[in-house]
């Protein structure tokens, strides 16, 4: 399954088979999140998106800088279970065999 990636144009969601879609959580989780907040106030307070603070060309950039960022934190967060992972195996192996452990 395609990875989903921060943008400004709408393509709404496959499954769902909306034509118009957006997902988000609390704003102060994540950046992506907390622009989708002030676009939805800046149209419930009559604005439209050619008056929004953040015009297309800047979202985008901003869209293509929270996807990389976000995936650089899961490749991490996978690094640091896998040496968890490994330092685990390690002590309880050392402790069945009767050896020592380095961890």
């Amino acid at each position: 399954m395609a990875q989903a990636t921060y943008s400004p144009e709408n393509v709404g969601h496959f499954g769902l088979a909306y034509p118009a879609y957006t997902h988000f959580t609390s704003p102060i989780r994540r950046y992506p999140d907390l622009l989708v907040h002030r676009a939805i106030k800046h149209l419930l307070k009559g604005g439209t998106a050619t008056d929004f603070d953040y015009p297309v060309p800047r979202l985008q950039g901003i869209g293509e800088h929270c996807s990389n960022t976000e995936r650089r934190a899961d490749e991490a967060t996978r690094d640091a279970v896998d040496c968890s992972s490994a330092s685990t195996c390690s002590t309880r192996s050392a402790r069945s065999s009767g050896g020592s452990s380095l961890a």
